[in-house]
């Protein structure tokens, strides 16, 4: 599966399963909470550039949309993610 930065989401065309990703200890930023919206497609996974950096996984969570599901990380994820909204 590819993975590739685009550098708007709601851009796309089609319908697209689109979440948010929160991921800690990248990096590029270190021991920070990064937020970034994905895309799901059939045969990749889209990265949107732009991204939200915060101090505490608190603080992540309010840049998120308040109607989205948390999802727990899955062992088989990377070590960086912490959780996935839906």
């Amino acid at each position: 599966m590819r993975s590739t930065f685009v550098n708007d989401v709601d851009a796309l065309p089609g319908e697209n399963l689109v979440f948010w990703v929160v991921t800690h200890d990248t990096a590029d930023h270190g021991d920070k909470y990064v937020v970034r919206r994905q895309v799901a497609k059939a045969d990749e996974v889209l990265f949107e550039r732009s991204c939200e950096v915060s101090d505490t996984l608190e603080e992540a969570r309010e840049k998120i949309p308040s109607d989205k599901c948390r999802l727990p990380r899955h062992p088989k994820d990377d070590p960086v993610i912490v959780e996935s909204w839906v």
